[in-house]
């Protein structure tokens, strides 16, 4: 046995995958993914700034909405939270929403379709509201659809976000 040390073994050739096609491959899925995150961002800041205006309790229409309901129709402070309430007890059966997307696939889609379904009652209740005469029964109806559209497409945005 000798007592000089041992001389490291050659290391096996290993193919790194770097030739010039896996080279452009790498390029082409890395320009892919950022495409992809890039739209997603998009998708996502454009989904929850929509939802930040829309939402007839906190968001930018909210100060419209108590000035009309104040001013025109001359409801008091107790008549206007009912209002309020009214709309927004959407968001508090969002649990279904989440349960109905879920198991009840339309076409085939468990998402998709429920999310353009939604999104074109959203944009049709806020073209109502924009045109029906400012009444009481008009204004609450629109607004719960508004509010009821906009919550179940915030299930649906959460779960893309997760996801």
């Amino acid at each position: 046995m000798s007592l000089e040390p041992s001389k490291p073994l050659d290391e096996p050739t290993i193919s790194t995958g770097d030739t010039k096609k896996d080279r452009e491959t790498n390029k082409c899925m890395q320009i892919l993914c950022t495409r992809s995150l890039l739209c997603s961002a998009i998708y996502f800041a454009l989904a929850y700034f929509i939802q930040g205006i829309t939402d007839i309790a906190s968001g930018f229409v909210n100060l419209p909405l108590q000035t009309i309901l104040k001013d025109r129709l001359h409801l008091s402070p107790s008549q206007t939270g009912t209002f309020f309430f009214t709309c927004t007890i959407t968001w508090s059966i969002k649990p279904l929403y989440g349960i109905l997307s879920d198991f009840v696939p339309i076409c085939g889609y468990h998402r998709l379709v429920y999310l353009l379904m939604t999104t074109a009652l959203n944009l049709c209740a806020w073209i109502a509201l924009y045109f029906v005469p400012t009444e009481y029964n008009y204004l609450i109806i629109f607004c719960v659809l508004a509010a009821f559209s906009l919550a179940f497409n915030d299930v649906l945005n959460d779960y893309e976000t997760i996801i």
